[in-house]
C-alpha cells in the first residue's frame, strides 16, 4: 500500500520528508528536522524519554511520587504513604517505620508495637525501654526479673581500722579512724582523713576509745577540733589533761 502525502483529517499540504541518515530513519516537514523515528529496532533510550533508567538515577527536585509502592530490591525495602516497609528474603513485610512531624520516628514489628520519640526515648508497647547504656531512673520495682523493692548499697571500705562510707541516698560521707595524744596538756595531732571529701568537711568527732591502745578510755578535760578541711583535721586535748589519750574520730562531709 502506498504511502500517501497528506490528504487526512487535519493534515496540511506541507511536504513530509522520511528517510535514513545511515543510522536511524529520520523525519522532516518543509525545512524542519524533526529528527529520529523510534520503532521496536531502533527504540529510545530513558534519557530520551526523560525518565529513570533500569539502573536508576537522578530524581528532580519535585521528588519521585507514585500510587503504588516503590520498592529498592537491595535492601529490600519498600515506601508507601510515607512510611518504610522492611522486607525480609521472601520478600514478606517484617517491620514499618514511619516519621510524624513532631519528630517521633516509630518502629512497627508485625510482631510488636516500638516507637522512639523526638527525645531518642524507646518505647514498646506504651514502656519505656532501658539498656545498660542508657539505665532506668531510680526507684525501681524490679531487676533482672526479681520483683520487689531494690536495695541500693552505700560505697563502703574499711580497713579494720580507718573507714570510708559514702551515702548512696544523700550527698553526706563519713570517714572514720583513730587517732593518739601526746601527754603534754593540750597537745595536738593532725589525722588525714582515709579519703578525702569532695567538697568539705562539716564536723569532726574525737572519741577516747581505749581499743587505740593509748591512755585511758575517759578524758579529764574535753578533746576538741581545732581546724579542719576535706582531707584533715587537728585534734586538741584540755590544757589541764597530762596523759596520753587515743581513741576514734567520726568525720562528716560532703
Amino acid at each position: 500500500m502506498a504511502v500517501q502525502q497528506g490528504g487526512g483529517t487535519g493534515m496540511k499540504d506541507n511536504k513530509v520528508y522520511v528517510g535514513w541518515n545511515g543510522d536511524h530513519p529520520i523525519m522532516q516537514v518543509d525545512s524542519t528536522l524533526l529528527g529520529k523515528i523510534f520503532c521496536d529496532l531502533f527504540p529510545p533510550t530513558a534519557a530520551q524519554c526523560k525518565a529513570l533508567s533500569l539502573d536508576g538515577g537522578t530524581v528532580g527536585s519535585k521528588g519521585l511520587i507514585s500510587k503504588g509502592d516503590i520498592k529498592a530490591d537491595c535492601s529490600n525495602i519498600i515506601t508507601r504513604g510515607g512510611a518504610y516497609y522492611m522486607q525480609n528474603s521472601d520478600g514478606v513485610n517484617i517491620a514499618v517505620i514511619s516519621a510524624s512531624s513532631g519528630g517521633t520516628i516509630q518502629l512497627r514489628p508485625l510482631t510488636g508495637n516500638a516507637v522512639v520519640n523526638a527525645q531518642a526515648e524507646l518505647h514498646e508497647y506504651n514502656q519505656r525501654v532501658y539498656s545498660p547504656n542508657n539505665p532506668p531512673p531510680y526507684p525501681v520495682t524490679s531487676v533482672n526479673g526479681a520483683m520487689g523493692a531494690i536495695s541500693i548499697k552505700d560505697g563502703f571500705s574499711t580497713d579494720g581500722t580507718g573507714m570510708n562510707w559514702n551515702s548512696a541516698v544523700s550527698s553526706l560521707k563519713f570517714r572514720i579512724g583513730t587517732f593518739t595524744l601526746s601527754a603534754t596538756p593540750a597537745a595536738s595531732v593532725t589525722v588525714t582523713f582515709p579519703s578525702a571529701f569532695a567538697n568539705g568537711c562539716l564536723i569532726v568527732i574525737p572519741v577516747p576509745d581505749l581499743s587505740v591502745g593509748v591512755g585511758a578510755a575517759s578524758a579529764e578535760e574535753q578533746i576538741g577540733c581545732t581546724a579542719r578541711t576535706s582531707t584533715y583535721a587537728t585534734l586538741t586535748k584540755g590544757i589541764g589533761d597530762n596523759s596520753a589519750r587515743g581513741g576514734v574520730y567520726m568525720a562528716v562531709g560532703w
